[in-house]
């Protein structure tokens, strides 16, 4: 079995979804996690009505649920580029492992990155 990658792993709960590619989760204190490779609409402007689905969609996976939290390192082993807005960046994992960021864009609620107008 070999190491994990750099960065910082922790079990939580998903306390509250924010909208369909942020939510906040409780460790040892609350933390609001902008999830990796997860682009999802957001709740203002002219795609709101998709935003307020994939938000509906993210709180259908995993609000009131266990997960594991991953901060991964960036390429010098450290974690303060890892926050932007307030928020940590990572991945959310659900008790059978499944990534959250891929099942938001596995359904079409998310894409891997930010779509260009």
């Amino acid at each position: 079995m070999s190491a994990p990658a750099p960065g910082y792993t922790t079990v939580g709960r998903v306390l509250h979804v924010i909208d369909g590619d942020t939510v906040d989760v409780e460790i040892r204190k609350r933390v609001r996690v902008r999830l990796l490779k997860c682009w999802a609409p957001g709740l203002h402007g002219s795609q709101r009505d998709a935003g307020l689905i994939a938000r509906e969609h993210l709180k259908q996976l995993c609000e009131g649920r266990l997960v594991r939290l991953h901060v991964p390192a960036n390429d010098e082993g450290e974690l303060a580029t890892r926050f932007t807005f307030g928020r940590v960046l990572g991945f959310l994992y659900l008790e059978d492992d499944s990534n959250v960021s891929d099942l938001m864009v596995e359904s079409g609620h998310a894409a891997r990155a930010k779509q260009r107008r």
